[in-house]
């Protein structure tokens, strides 16, 4: 949104709602600790990145993965991850053997811009 400044106004996107944390009923421990996360990541970076989320869900995936592997080797993570389900800062994630996807399309929502700030668009 910096970068962009007010052409970004009345702008839309698909992404976790993260991004409009504050917009959150704060209803599960799941959203609290997402407030959390966007609360103190902002204030040790100055701002809110929206790859944040997705980058801390997948360090904590694949330290889960390599744990319950009990292995370093890239075939039992793998396979460790194939059995994951986590209530993530991104939204809930479950993989199988079928879907590496990850994250659930029940985590996306639409933000839009509003006075120079992501809010929920509903």
């Amino acid at each position: 949104l910096e970068g962009a400044g007010e052409a970004s106004e009345g702008m839309h996107m698909v992404h976790p709602a993260i991004l409009a944390i504050d917009e959150v009923a704060a209803t599960s421990p799941e959203v609290l600790a997402r407030k959390a996360f966007f609360r103190d990541y902002s204030q040790r970076y100055g701002q809110f990145s929206g790859f944040a989320s997705y980058a801390a869900d997948a360090l904590h995936l694949i330290v889960r993965a390599i744990e319950d592997a009990g292995s370093t080797d890239p075939v039992k993570i793998r396979d460790a991850l194939e059995r994951q389900r986590y209530n993530g800062l991104t939204g809930r994630f479950v993989f199988s053997d079928r879907y590496h996807g990850g994250v659930a399309g029940n985590a996306l929502t639409v933000v839009t811009v509003r006075n120079g700030k992501w809010v929920l668009a509903n």
